[in-house]
C-alpha cells in the first residue's frame, strides 16, 4: 500500500510541478496523454462556454487571429495553452464556432485534435434565415 501512495505522489509531482514535468515528460508522456486529453476536452468546452457568456455580456467576439490575445487578457498566458503547451485555437464560420487543442501530436488541424462542441456563431444569431 505504501508503494501505491509513493507512485501517486510521484505522478502528482510530475503533473503539477513544471520543472519536473519538463524533465520527465519524454519518459512518461505516453502514460499522461489520456489525462491530458480529458483536461483538454474539458478546457475547450469551458472556453467555448466563456465565449458565449462574454458575447452575451457585450464583449466583442474574437477573430481566430485574435483568439490567443483574448484568452491571455482574460485568464493569463498559461490559460491560453493546452496541456501539451500548445495554444488553443478558434475555428469559426458563418454559422458556428469551436475551440480546439492540437492534441498529443501538437499539430493543429490533424486527426488527433480535440474540439469543443460546436456553438452558434454571433453572426448566425443575427441571421434571419437561421432556423429556430
Amino acid at each position: 500500500m505504501r508503494l501505491v501512495w509513493i507512485l501517486v505522489f510521484l505522478i502528482a509531482a510530475v503533473v503539477f510541478v513544471r520543472p519536473l514535468r519538463e524533465r520527465a515528460m519524454p519518459h512518461v508522456e505516453f502514460a499522461l496523454n489520456p489525462i491530458y486529453e480529458w483536461q483538454a476536452k474539458n478546457r475547450v468546452n469551458a472556453i467555448s462556454r466563456e465565449l458565449v457568456r462574454a458575447r452575451a455580456e457585450g464583449t466583442k467576439f474574437p477573430r481566430p487571429r485574435e483568439f490567443q490575445a483574448f484568452l491571455t487578457e482574460r485568464e493569463g498566458a498559461d490559460a491560453a495553452l493546452d496541456p501539451w503547451g500548445e495554444p488553443y485555437f478558434l475555428f469559426r464560420d458563418r454559422r458556428s464556432f469551436r475551440v480546439s487543442s492540437a492534441g498529443p501530436d501538437r499539430l493543429a488541424n490533424s486527426e488527433d485534435d480535440i474540439h469543443s462542441t460546436p456553438a452558434v456563431a454571433p453572426e448566425a444569431e443575427k441571421d434571419p434565415r437561421r432556423r429556430r
